[in-house]
């Protein structure tokens, strides 16, 4: 297999530019699977970045890039000469989430071979290990809820938590062995 990073056209990514376009309107890469067996071309749209294991088990982790945010609906007007009444936040208690502590971002681990994908969603970093037999990533959701280290076993396609706890794991490094 070879897989490749197709980016856009220089002209539409000038014409974006000048015209100002937002960020999520600007054209965006794509990501190229060639199987060389059968010549059959995979194309992805709208991918942000992809790695494959050192030594190749045959998976290949992308993160695509996020969805178009939707549009802000505008919000209902009180009536004329009333004032609506301030609400205030409830109070959380408990551990809470701090500045630092991002939203994370979907991966898709996907089988070059069979085109089997598995998604994962708020995560926040990732790293296979040297055979690309597992995924090592870091859970990162909008709550404070479910944070943490996980593996995913491709041969087994079975997610299970190493490491539990609202942190920030900026990064993640393996050793060699098991």
């Amino acid at each position: 297999f070879v897989v490749a990073t197709i980016i856009p056209k220089f002209e539409d990514t000038r014409k974006a530019t000048r015209e100002k376009a937002k960020p999520e309107d600007t054209p965006k890469n794509s990501l190229m699977i060639l199987n060389l067996a059968t010549g059959e071309r995979t194309e992805m749209e709208k991918v942000a970045s992809f790695s494959i294991a050192a030594k190749d088990s045959g998976w290949i982790v992308y993160r695509p890039e996020p969805p178009k945010p939707e549009p802000a609906k505008p919000a209902d007007k009180p009536a004329e000469g009333k004032e609506q009444p301030k609400q205030e936040p409830p109070k959380q208690e408990g551990p809470q989430k701090k500045k630092g502590h991002g939203e994370g971002f979907t991966i898709v681990a996907r089988n070059l071979a069979t085109g089997e994908e598995a998604k994962f969603e708020n995560v926040g970093a990732y790293v296979t290990d040297e055979k690309g037999a597992r995924l090592f990533f870091v859970k990162t959701p909008k709550t404070v809820e479910g944070h943490g280290v996980f593996v995913y076993d491709f041969e087994a396609k079975s997610e299970r938590q190493i490491m539990e706890g609202l942190a920030q794991y900026t990064r993640l490094a393996l050793s060699e062995g098991d």
